[in-house]
């Protein structure tokens, strides 16, 4: 397959079409990491995205689209690390337990097991936002006030171990863990592009598939959009189980109750954090459980998923979240980031070429990376003591990385030993006064 062919074959495997006989694998055979393939295109896109939006005025902020990528490299790094311990129970129970022998070469069981994956993923997705527990892992991806291509990246680090569950009915009915596994992630990669307001419809296929205008609908904090469109790629079974909502006003993006933070550690646990401490709260322990089990908004006299009458609507004009930096650090924290951000998607590409030891000693110094970019774009208080370790840590990496080009490295040796010069001769103390919370008002 020549380049340009890969490269139009790539672009519209975003959009499920794929050469469907090209992708059969006999049912244990390793499968192609689609996702980690895609990440290339995902960069470029949201790049040009962010183009178009910075010359229209707005829709895009350089921080919150960091925030967002560091959400999703944390969620590659988790996965790759554990190399696909959650798919453990899908393949024990085919072996196991199976009813039938679905075959795994045809294009029927193909489009079955299509829609057999996107009936799932409707259902834990619905999950993820009517239990409470599933939701503090899924309200990651909902934190952003802003709704483009660098949304759909910011991931949480834990729900894909929690939605395997679902999708046992197919291993026992045969499906081949091949073809589970590569719909799994061809779904996913398709709700990769519906996450822009570039795009307003598809015509007549808005009645069909999840476009653009239904997910800003699922995005959206107003309470007539709240649990609406859970569809991953077919929008039909929300207009089967009554959750189908149509985009009518603009939404209001981001949280009922928004968290003001970049630190990625933060908006993954801060939701779980808040469980533990309402619990705590809760009297008798069936009301302790209902806190876990039922929705988000439930309160003690209420339905399961609340009273969504007494649920905030949020002002559309409300002020969105940011920091004030000044030029010389936003210059810094971009540098690194495109420095973390080349060779981490480089590395989820070909992660299996190395020995788990090295993968997961370059996952910690690549969470350790994304920790203080974080506390960066915070001004956090251990931000220029984390910074000042990360540089050294990465100057002694540098002689032990194999998989990047000797220009590359001179270039990286390059930017940590200036950065390193910087910190030291700043001394950074003026990173948590400078770096200023603000609220820019919606473009």
């Amino acid at each position: 397959m020549g380049p340009l062919r890969s490269v139009v074959d790539g672009l519209l495997g975003m959009f499920y079409v794929r050469n469907v006989t090209a992708s059969f694998r006999p049912p244990l055979e390793p499968i192609p990491n689609y996702i980690e393939q895609s990440l290339p295109y995902f960069m470029v896109l949201v790049v040009l995205e962010a183009l178009v939006l910075r010359v229209r005025g707005g829709g895009w902020r350089i921080t919150d689209a960091t925030g967002s990528v560091t959400q999703g490299l944390a969620q590659e790094v988790l996965r790759y690390t554990l190399r696909g311990c959650e798919g453990w129970a899908y393949v024990y129970v085919w072996r196991h337990w199976r009813c039938f022998d679905v075959p795994w070469d045809s294009p029927a069981s193909f489009w079955l097991t299509m829609l057999g994956v996107d009936f799932g993923y409707y259902w834990f997705h619905r999950a993820s936002h009517e239990v409470n527990l599933v939701w503090a892992s899924h309200q990651v991806h909902h934190s952003s006030e802003f709704y483009n291509l660098s949304t759909a990246l910011r991931q949480s680090m834990v729900q894909q171990y929690l939605s395997w569950g679902v999708y046992l009915p197919l291993a026992l009915l045969g499906v081949a863990p091949s073809m589970f596994f590569t719909h799994a992630q061809f779904n996913l990669v398709y709700q990769f592009w519906i996450h822009t307001e570039l795009v307003k419809s598809v015509g007549p296929l808005e009645h069909v598939l999840n476009t653009p205008s239904h997910h800003r609908v699922h995005h959206g904090s107003n309470v007539k959009y709240l649990d609406k469109n859970y569809a991953g790629v077919l929008i039909v079974w929300d207009r089967l189980f009554g959750t189908f909502c149509w985009e009518e006003e603009t939404p209001t993006y981001g949280l009922v109750h928004n968290i003001e933070s970049y630190d990625m550690w933060t908006i993954q646990l801060a939701h779980f954090r808040w469980i533990a401490s309402d619990v705590r709260e809760q009297v008798g322990w069936k009301n302790k459980l209902k806190r876990l089990l039922y929705g988000p908004g439930w309160v003690p006299g209420t339905g399961r998923l609340g009273d969504a009458s007494t649920f905030p609507d949020p002002d559309p004009k409300r002020a969105r979240f940011d920091t004030a930096m000044p030029g010389w650090l936003q210059v810094y924290t971009a540098v690194h980031f495109i420095v973390t951000l080349v060779p981490a998607v480089n590395f989820a590409q070909n992660h299996l070429l190395y020995p788990v030891l090295t993968s997961l000693l370059y996952s910690v110094q690549l969470l350790y990376g994304l920790t203080c970019l974080g506390w960066l774009l915070d001004g956090a208080r251990l931000a220029p003591l984390a910074e000042l370790l990360r540089c050294c840590l990465c100057l002694v990496s540098l002689s032990y990385i194999a998989w990047l080009p000797a220009f590359a490295l001179t270039v990286a040796r390059a930017i940590f030993t200036v950065s390193l010069l910087v910190c030291i001769s700043l001394g950074w103390g003026d990173i948590t006064t400078s770096v200023k919370m603000v609220k820019a008002k919606m473009e």
